[in-house]
C-alpha cells in the first residue's frame, strides 16, 4: 500500500508542478537575476537586479568577452541570484536562460511564453 501511495503522490506531484508551469507560476526554484516571484506564485521584474542584467547581455552583445564581464562584475562585488560571484559557468547559464526572451522552459519543454 505504502509503495502505491507513494507512486500516486509523485503522479499527482508531477501534474501539479506541469500545471503550473503552463500558467508561467513558479515551482519553487531559484527565480534568476532580475526575477522574484510574488505572493500568488507569478514571475515579476525586480528592476534593481533587471539592470545588471541589462547591462550584461548589452556589454555582451557589443562584442565584450565573458572573461572581462566577469572581471568587471567581482571588481564591483555585484553577486548572482544565489549570492555567489559570478564565474564563467553562472554568466554563461545567465546568457543562455531562455526566461530572459520571456519563454517558461519547465521539464525540459518550452511550457508557455510570459505575458
Amino acid at each position: 500500500m505504502a509503495e502505491y501511495y507513494s507512486a500516486e503522490l509523485s503522479q499527482k506531484i508531477h501534474r501539479g508542478m506541469a500545471i503550473n508551469a503552463e500558467k508561467c507560476l513558479s515551482n519553487g526554484s531559484n527565480p534568476g537575476l532580475g526575477f522574484k516571484v510574488d505572493s500568488e506564485r507569478r514571475f515579476y521584474v525586480d528592476n534593481d537586479k533587471a539592470a545588471i542584467v541589462r547591462e550584461i547581455y548589452e556589454r555582451y552583445a557589443t562584442g565584450e568577452t565573458k572573461a572581462e564581464i566577469i572581471r568587471d562584475l567581482q571588481r564591483r562585488k555585484v553577486k548572482t541570484s544565489l549570492g555567489k560571484e559570478f564565474s564563467n559557468n553562472s554568466l554563461s547559464r545567465l546568457l543562455s536562460n531562455k526566461r530572459y526572451i520571456g519563454i517558461y522552459l519547465y521539464a525540459r519543454r518550452y511550457a508557455t511564453v510570459f505575458r
